[in-house]
């Protein structure tokens, strides 16, 4: 299986949409209390525009045999505590249909690459804490707790 990892262009965006439906509907199975279950939430065609073309963000695909398989993006973020740029992934996906087969990893090799080139010292993403999954792969790829976010309803 020969998987490419490429940048998104425009054309890209019905395939990036469909696993993002996918993720989004994996979410609300996961986080009923966080997400509602939208069988038609997409990124919007204009963000996705947008993004693709913003100074500090990369969206990256994983193809194979020319079909889009997985996504990633992300941007570059500054720490005003301190003089460093940090990798911030916000969408990350991989079709259902292609887990476990190591392709977010090699999503993970090309995103790394690209941020030792911003000279970012780190990447980071947030998680949700039910997610058991996502939470194992992320610790495969050596990440580990920063910060924890805390909520009480009110």
């Amino acid at each position: 299986m020969e998987v490419g990892i490429r940048p998104a262009i425009i054309e890209d965006y019905e395939q990036v949409a469909e696993i993002y439906r996918e993720v989004s509907e994996l979410h609300a199975e996961i986080h009923p209390e966080l997400f509602k279950k939208i069988k038609d939430f997409v990124i919007p065609s204009g963000e996705f525009a947008e993004i693709l073309v913003k100074k500090d963000s990369i969206v990256c695909v994983a193809t194979l045999n020319q079909k889009i398989v997985a996504f990633l993006i992300a941007d570059i973020r500054s720490n005003f505590d301190k003089d460093k740029k940090t990798m911030h992934i916000s969408k990350l996906g991989v079709s259902s249909k292609y887990k476990h087969h190591g392709i977010g990893h090699k999503l993970f090799e090309y995103l790394e690459q690209f941020a030792k080139e911003q000279s970012c010292s780190s990447i980071e993403l947030n998680v949700f804490y039910k997610n058991e999954v996502a939470k194992k792969f992320y610790k495969s790829l050596g990440f580990g707790v920063q910060r924890l976010t805390l909520e009480k309803p009110i």
